[in-house]
């Protein structure tokens, strides 16, 4: 590794609904589960994803707004996503809430998700869940709600016409023991479970304002621009992330990454600055990082392999909290003659051969 160079480890993106809602169809031979997320658009309309996972595996999407709908399909190879008409009644009192959510699929079945919430229960701390990608990549999903709505057993899925009960499940004794979920102002961290080969395509000798970091990454290019400088300080920017790095004499060190999906979206702050090649008057033993939402924070360490020289493991652990997964997001940085491979998971074993 030689010249200025630096590494944004964690593929992060950021999506924040007002209600989220999650149902486990019982005794249905087609439909497993259902995912629901709700918003409403800056003129107003109410924004709408359905996604409908089936016992085959297939996970069929349904979007009733068409700016969405382009949008995912651009991103998506899934032949599964379907533009539709989606209905939903809201009712929010001080001890009750009810939700009505009603579709037609693309075989024209008629679905109705009928929720009956009785008390809500405030729930701030935040948790990490392996998902399977609806596309085909996996996640490693972040979730940080601020209200988790209770519901009652009187909740139901009305499939053509017939009602099918919601799942049980055990050690979820403040969702009344049902595999079900509403949520209101529910923040969406997603970062990704893969592998990422970056090569080096270019890097600039001095860095100043407009100074362009270039990596081909899985066949894609990836480019970080310089957009101010101040002091040490050094503001870079993709078309994904915001970068504040510091200028240390063995290239850039990254203080603070801002993700640029949304207004409030987190931060991700290592302390100190992530080096490539450790400073030697800083012991590399005693890393952390922290990825932050409001006031709500997960913590991690940041181990070097190799005195720095092979690469460095970063570990995020959440609380145990209910229904949260126990195993840490652990994501490895390998170096090469030309460049890095990085690789997430979030189980450690899924990584450790990497490092």
């Amino acid at each position: 590794m030689i010249g200025n160079f630096f590494i944004q480890p964690l593929d992060i993106t950021y999506n924040k609904y007002e209600k989220y809602i999650y149902v486990a169809v019982e005794g249905n031979r087609v439909y497993k589960e259902f995912y629901a997320a709700i918003d409403t658009a800056i003129d107003g309309r109410v924004k709408i994803m359905v996604l409908a996972i089936c016992k085959d595996g297939k996970v069929v999407t349904y979007i009733n707004n068409a700016e969405d709908y382009d949008k995912l399909m651009e991103q998506s190879r899934s032949k599964l996503v379907y533009f539709t008409p989606i209905k939903l009644l809201t009712r929010d009192g001080k001890n009750m809430a009810f939700l009505d959510l009603f579709f037609r699929t693309h075989y024209n079945e008629k679905i109705e998700i009928k929720l009956y919430c009785i008390k809500k229960l405030y729930h701030k701390k935040p948790s990490i869940r392996k998902r399977e990608s609806y596309f085909n990549q996996s996640k490693s999903t972040v979730f940080y709600s601020s209200k988790i709505i209770r519901t009652s057993s009187k909740s139901s899925v009305t499939i053509m016409g017939r009602d099918y009960s919601i799942q049980k499940v055990i050690n979820l004794p403040f969702y009344n023991e049902l595999q079900m979920l509403y949520v209101q102002d529910l923040g969406v961290i997603n970062i990704y479970n893969k592998i990422r080969e970056f090569k080096i395509i270019s890097q600039p000798e001095l860095i100043c304002v407009g100074s362009k970091f270039v990596y081909e990454c899985n066949g894609s290019q990836v480019v970080y621009t310089v957009e101010k400088m101040d002091d040490d300080l050094v503001f870079i920017s993709s078309a994904k992330d915001k970068i504040v790095a510091k200028n240390i004499d063995r290239g850039l060190a990254i203080i603070k990454v801002f993700v640029t999906m949304h207004p409030e979206a987190p931060e991700l702050t290592f302390n100190p600055p992530l080096s490539i090649i450790p400073n030697s008057e800083v012991d590399i033993s005693k890393h952390k990082v922290a990825l932050t939402m409001g006031t709500s924070t997960i913590m991690g360490d940041l181990t070097y392999t190799g005195n720095g020289e092979k690469g460095f493991v970063i570990k995020l652990v959440c609380d145990k909290i209910g229904w949260t997964d126990e195993e840490p997001l652990v994501t490895a940085v390998v170096f090469s003659d030309d460049g890095f491979k990085i690789t997430t998971g979030i189980i450690e074993n899924d990584v450790a051969e990497e490092i």
